[in-house]
């Protein structure tokens, strides 16, 4: 390939423009708009649907992260049209996505939710995940931002439990704090909010470059801290902060008591193939890598694992993670109080 083919790439289109939005996102706007300007002239010289669509989409969310909320949801609205021309379902689930959460933002939230509506409409009946998580995360915030708790709250979970990789936890985490201090529970949401702080900072800033919402995490922030006192309040956000994903995952879901249960002594029976296969999970290798290492059918793994949130009353991998770490440390303590006793 020669230079001049390089130049023209259309996959460079999708680099580009993705690149602008993770600078944006790290509050590097500049940056962001010279990585358009550039998607823009090579989508010009390629001339094609897809190509213009994906720098119109790039040019719609670094505006959101600039706060043009009109000119970028007027974007975002090209942008879906043109994936929707080039009949690429992912782009138009990418699209619909990222305009359900400027729609969000702009605070015209019936036009929000019926973005996320579609991508659950696309997305359930294909079992995809990962958008599915999202728009269930973006229908919490609105749900949030009406003062609907309760909804909020069942949207925020179960977008956890389908997804709960750093970013998606941060973003389901952090609300969830909110609501707690909403409903004065002032302990569960400084416990929250260190979580929370412990997932910004793996993905490298609050609320993900987005400071219109940061009134929300101050509010909650301030008035719980006013109920409890500045020592109550500073111990339990350390003790969120110092959660692994796990335990954070597991305290956002409240599930508490059932990691306690679970990890003690008394805790439900593992077959010795399902310890296994937990004690893989916490390494976090997937259901296929599970099945390559014990040299089963990905179907059996597939069942170990189903078997293992059954019988553990769980219902993500991250609670497996966090059980197995749990009844390993005290394993180790009986260990070790057993050979001192000895001796």
């Amino acid at each position: 390939m020669n230079a001049e083919d390089r130049e023209l790439d259309p996959f460079r289109v999708d680099v580009l423009a993705i690149d602008a939005v993770n600078h944006a996102m790290q509050g590097e706007l500049e940056r962001a708009e010279e990585l358009v300007d550039e998607s823009w002239r090579l989508a010009n010289d390629l001339a094609d649907v897809r190509s213009r669509g994906l720098a119109t989409w790039g040019d719609g969310y670094v505006d959101t992260f600039r706060g043009n909320f009109d000119t970028a949801t007027a974007k975002l609205e090209s942008a879906l049209t043109l994936f929707r021309l080039d009949k690429n379902l992912l782009h138009v689930v990418i699209g619909l996505d990222t305009l359900g959460v400027a729609y969000f933002l702009s605070g015209a939230l019936d036009r929000s939710v019926e973005c996320n509506e579609e991508i659950l409409a696309i997305t359930v009946p294909a079992d995809e995940m990962m958008f599915q998580a999202f728009a269930l995360g973006t229908l919490g915030l609105v749900s949030w931002l009406r003062g609907e708790l309760d909804a909020a709250s069942d949207y925020l979970t179960r977008s956890l439990r389908i997804l709960d990789a750093p970013m998606n936890s941060a973003w389901c985490i952090e609300p969830l704090a909110w609501i707690a201090a909403a409903q004065r529970d002032w302990k569960h949401a400084a416990v929250l909010l260190g979580a929370a702080a412990m997932y910004w900072q793996k993905v490298g800033g609050r609320l993900a470059g987005l400071p219109g919402l940061s009134a929300h995490h101050d509010t909650a922030a301030e008035t719980a801290r006013k109920a409890m006192g500045d020592d109550a309040f500073d111990k339990s956000f350390r003790s969120g902060f110092a959660m692994s994903e796990g335990e954070a995952v597991a305290c956002a879901l409240d599930k508490r008591s059932s990691v306690t249960t679970a990890s003690s002594a008394e805790g439900p029976h593992l077959t010795p193939r399902e310890q296994q296969v937990a004690e893989l999970v916490a390494q976090g290798l997937t259901n296929r890598a599970i099945a390559e290492h014990l040299v089963i059918s990905l179907r059996t793994a597939q069942g170990h694992v189903e078997h293992v949130l059954t019988k553990l009353g769980f219902s993500s991998r991250a609670q497996i993670a966090a059980w197995y770490v749990s009844t390993a440390q005290e394993r180790d303590s009986r260990e070790v109080n057993g050979s001192a006793g000895r001796s």
